[in-house]
């Protein structure tokens, strides 16, 4: 008994180890369940039955083969969707219901109910068997099925959770006898073994069967083991004959060879496990060794450079109070002071500087700060003496950095240096030589006055260096050379950091994106190239969170723009009007830490956003310049100034930002707390190259203008460009490349509000992932347009394989139609034949949006036709061929060589094959402007097709007036001679395209009549309105 799916059919359902579907990688659960429903069959000849839990829908259909009718009721409206979808014959049908309400279905309905692996899901069985004795006729028979739980969950010890009440054999007959005084059991269990069978016809074939069992490498008979499986035949009378025993033979082996395969495969892991296992002890021998013997190394250094260092802070204290001796002495005695800095002990300071101040507890402390200022003043006297010392002859001359100047710089770059001479030099490098686009200005605040920024300042050109002397620290240093700064802009940035190409462009063009943008941050880089920061997270407690670090910067999260909480001020872009007037960075956080998320926190509670730029890539060398140490040096500062900065916006932390978890990470990644909608369509849209990507294209646009929070899903994962950089750049998440959709939608499933699926052959591939993860957001199905009624119009062509075609997409299309919560449609042409087949589905039209033109040339100076439409979509490539093989023969006869311009994407040959003397085949155009705005008319010859035309819709809106069909029409309620000009036969189009041609009249006026249409029926505000409205559903 064969049972045949429908052809190129979707899955709706997933196998989940409870309801079988033909496809389980279980062949034992394939077994029992096909078993118990051919054995059904050889019963339900001529009956009509009842298939009650009848899931997938394949039992159902095999009772088909035999049955004069079957009915299928299942509790899940997907999954009946899924059956109705891929299992249809003339005697089946498949409803919504559930064997605790059978009161729906009318009294002695059925000859037979099949109810297989249900009763053990209900726990009140009573109800159940009181619906199915009302529904059977006199005759009928009751067929069930249940495990037995002494051997299901008894014996095993593993209950299943969707159980809710098990039965054993005595409880399971007693069930049955309380209504059906006819009641048979018998046992199922599944079994490998051997068939011997008569070649020859035996009028009564005499069954006898052997049972097996291997001990150790032995086998001996056995009796059969118990059956785990119950199966129970009964009714009010007698019951029809029945076999006494029946096999379901496989004689492929699919269940030895999925054994076999199972253990190899886990003789292949356990193999690898314990050479990985292996490999991993070895490694840990040869590590354990290597720390231990690296670890000895090192404590030798440190015990040696401890006694160096010991020594060395003597002899630099012996030569401070030896220099405060000399400065006070007599200015001339300088000549001694430059003797003394030549010294042997000057040189061995300068390599244990580090040391030293660390062991003074940093350079920040009372201790440090007065070496620094000894050091800064004997340098000083030197500086003023009229014959300074020649730097010492093996001292390596640093390359001039030639930075550019300008008077009236657009950007002030400050940069304050501290220790590390050579870490500035490759910050200044990589500013010149990187650094293209807006005029700027590089500002240098000396922090450390040493030597080797001495001789650095001697090679840089360009810049403007500030001795911060006697060192300020950091926060008022960049506070003293912004009040110097002349840019619109600065940019506050550590001297450990390195740009790419295109940073600041990046930057300065997303800061004047927008009024209210305060401050910009680009995406910080580990050197190694992996992410350092993609966007400042703070949390409740304060504390910050540097997103994305670690990962790939081609990874879809850190790659669109978006609003953040804070950008660390290693490069931050800020408006240098609003630095100013917040007084700079607050003092009270002196010297460093917190600063900079205390200026985006004020930014922003003063209206202004701080946002994050992908594009704009800059190396950190995070821990150059204040090192990584926690409680020494400068770090130490960081908790220090957490708790300051907690104390000053506590009621904004508690207000506006959750609390510190992993699990909250991708949420306050972006500050939009707008509803987060996820919109899934077949790839990323091209709007210059179709209608339909253009109404995509502006349907994220307006979610975004709506406030929401917008994450794009192509189908294909491919991130098209420049389509996907452009979304990116509009702060839509597009999400590509390996990333794997379910696992999107589970990570972002407990916030989402609304789910946008479009297409009949995308849609239903995620719809059961959202309902899984996100049960609480709404799914609306968009149909773009609906693909049944344009192949039933095809068909209607003459094209006959279109009708089968139309009546599968019909069955598929209204089957995700009632599998969501809301229907999109482009016109309101479309929302009858799904009101009429699905009158509880809940459908809003959301049409094409368009632009109109303030501005419409004239009709005087326009010249030729234009056609407008993507060739993948055959519609547009039957209305182009008759466009110019039938309408034009006869326009050219009357107006002479009129010119047609054939303008789409992806052309096929036979439109390529058009072009001639007065047709110009251009494919795809950058810009479709100029021909709208040039061309005389635009026609559009659409014979089959649905919803509203995004060509025709386009035309209107830029003012050029359109000569169409009534396909070509639908939607826009356009009536032929007062908006646009409609004809259907091919004399009639020709007409009308000549008389438009010659009437400058009518040109005028169905320019501005098509103009109103598509403000009243397709433009960006009714879009707007209609997506507010599916946004309030989920509300």
């Amino acid at each position: 008994m064969e049972v045949e799916r429908r052809a190129g059919a979707p899955r709706l359902i997933d196998w989940t180890g409870e309801r079988c579907v033909p496809w389980a990688p279980d062949v034992q659960v394939i077994y029992e369940h096909y078993h118990r429903y051919l054995w059904a069959a050889q019963l339900a000849d001529g009956r009509r039955v009842l298939d009650i839990g009848s899931g997938e829908g394949f039992g159902s259909a095999i009772l088909a083969g035999s049955a004069a009718s079957v009915l299928g009721i299942d509790v899940d409206e997907l999954t009946v969707e899924h059956a109705r979808l891929n299992y249809a014959a003339r005697n089946l049908e498949y409803r919504l219901g559930s064997a605790l309400e059978l009161e729906a279905l009318a009294p002695r309905e059925f000859d037979m109910v099949v109810a297989f692996e249900l009763i053990e899901h209900v726990d009140d069985h009573v109800r159940v068997l009181e619906g199915i004795t009302r529904l059977l006729a006199p005759d009928g028979i009751v067929v069930m099925s249940t495990p037995d739980r002494r051997m299901y969950t008894d014996a095993t010890g593993q209950r299943n959770p969707f159980h809710e009440h098990e039965l054993t054999v005595s409880e399971f007959h007693a069930l049955l006898s309380e209504r059906f005084p006819a009641v048979r059991l018998y046992g199922q269990r599944a079994a490998a073994g051997s068939r011997i069978a008569s070649l020859e016809a035996v009028e009564r074939p005499e069954f006898r069967g052997f049972s097996v069992r291997r001990v150790g490498q032995e086998w001996h008979l056995a009796s059969p083991p118990p059956a785990m499986y119950l199966v129970g035949v009964a009714a009010q009378g007698d019951l029809p004959e029945l076999p006494a025993e029946s096999q379901l033979n496989d004689f492929e082996l699919g269940i030895i060879n999925e054994y076999v395969d199972r253990a190899a495969n886990a003789r292949q892991e356990a193999t690898l496990a314990q050479r990985r296992l292996e490999e991993a002890e070895t490694a840990r021998a040869l590590a354990e060794r290597a720390v231990e013997e690296r670890t000895a190394r090192l404590r030798a250094e440190l015990d040696a450079s401890y006694d160096r260092c010991a020594e060395q802070s003597r002899q630099i204290e012996a030569a401070r109070l030896e220099t405060r001796r000399l400065i006070e002495a007599h200015a001339g005695e300088v000549a001694e002071l430059h003797r003394i800095r030549e010294s042997v002990v000057w040189n061995g300071f300068q390599r244990v500087r580090g040391v030293l101040y660390r062991t003074l507890g940093g350079r920040d402390s009372r201790r440090g700060r007065a070496v620094q200022w000894t050091l800064r003043t004997a340098a000083r006297a030197v500086g003023r003496s009229s014959s300074p010392p020649e730097h010492k002859q093996d001292a390596t001359p640093i390359a001039p950095i030639e930075l550019p100047t300008s008077e009236q710089p657009l950007v002030s770059l400050v940069i304050p240096a501290y220790i590390g001479a050579d870490i500035t030099e490759a910050c200044l490098r990589s500013i010149a030589s990187r650094t293209e686009g807006p005029s700027f200005e590089v500002i240098v605040v000396d922090d450390a006055g040493d030597e080797e920024n001495a001789r650095l300042w001697a090679a840089v050109r360009g810049a403007r260096i500030l001795d911060d002397s006697p060192g300020t620290g950091y926060l008022r240093s960049v506070n003293r050379a912004a009040a110097q700064a002349r840019g619109r802009y600065l940019v506050l940035m550590n001297n450990d950091v390195e740009v790419s190409p295109g940073w600041l462009r990046a930057l300065v063009a997303r800061a004047a994106s927008a009024d209210d943008i305060g401050a910009v941050a680009p995406k910080l880089l580990y050197p190694d190239g992996r992410v350092q920061e993609a966007g400042g997270i703070v949390f409740r407690d304060g504390s910050g969170w540097n997103f994305g670090n670690g990962g790939p910067p081609e990874h879809h999260e850190f790659n669109y723009v978006r609003e953040v909480d804070y950008g660390s001020a290693a490069c931050l872009l800020v408006r240098r009007d609003l630095f100013a007037e917040l007084g700079g960075y607050d003092e009270r956080f002196v010297p460093m830490y917190y600063e900079d998320t205390d200026l985006c926190f004020s930014l922003r509670a003063k209206g202004y956003r701080v946002m994050y730029e992908p594009t704009a890539h800059v190396v950190h060398h995070e821990g150059a310049s204040a090192g990584t140490d926690l409680t020494t040096g400068g770090k130490r500062y960081q908790a220090i100034n957490q708790h300051k900065f907690v104390e000053k916006w506590k009621a904004q932390l508690e207000a506006d930002h959750l609390r510190m978890a992993h699990s909250n990470v991708p949420r306050a990644s972006n500050r939009n707390r707008g509803p987060h909608v996820m919109v899934i369509d077949h790839r990323v849209p091209t709007p210059d190259q179709d209608s339909g990507s253009l109404r995509m294209f502006r349907l994220l646009e307006t979610l975004l203008d709506l406030g929401c929070r917008v994450t794009f899903v192509p189908d294909d994962l491919n991130p098209i460009e420049p389509y996907t950089s452009q979304l990116q750049s509009r702060g839509i998440e597009v999400v590509y490349g390996d990333a794997w959709v379910g696992e999107e939608i589970a990570r972002i499933g407990p916030h989402l509000k609304l789910a946008i699926v479009s297409r009949p052959y995308v849609a239903p591939k995620h719809m059961h992932l959202i309902r899984e993860h996100a049960p609480g957001a709404v799914i609306a199905y968009d149909t773009v347009d609906l693909h049944f009624v344009r192949e039933r119009r095809r068909a209607e062509l003459g094209e006959p394989h279109a009708v089968r075609k139309a009546a599968t997409m019909e069955a598929l299309e209204l089957g995700i139609v009632r599998g969501s919560d809301a229907t999109l449609v482009v016109s309101d042409e479309e929302r009858p034949p799904i009101e009429e087949a699905a009158p509880e589905a809940t459908v809003l039209v959301v049409p094409n949006a368009n632009e109109v033109a303030a501005v419409v040339p004239p009709p005087e100076g326009r010249t030729g036709i234009l056609f407008v439409g993507g060739f993948e979509h055959p519609p547009n490539v039957d209305a182009a061929l008759l466009l110019i093989q039938s309408i034009m023969p006869i326009v050219w006869q009357r107006l002479g060589d009129v010119r047609v311009t054939i303008a789409g994407s992806k052309p096929t040959p036979e439109i390529e094959a058009l072009a001639g003397p007065n047709v110009d085949v251009t494919g795809w155009v950058e810009e479709l402007q100029p021909l709208l705005d040039g061309s005389r008319l635009l026609a559009a010859p659409l014979r089959y097709g649905a919803g509203m035309k995004g060509k025709v819709t386009q035309s209107l809106g830029a003012g050029l007036p359109v000569v169409t069909t009534e396909t070509g029409a639908e939607g826009l309620g356009a009536v032929d001679g007062e908006n646009m000009l409609v004809a259907d036969d091919i004399e009639g189009i020709a007409a009308r395209i000549v008389e438009l041609y010659e009437d400058d009249g009518l040109w005028r006026r169905l320019s501005s009549a098509g103009q109103e249409v598509v403000r009243q029926t397709a433009s960006v505000d009714v879009m707007r309105e209609r997506l507010r409205t599916l946004l309030d559903l989920g509300a």
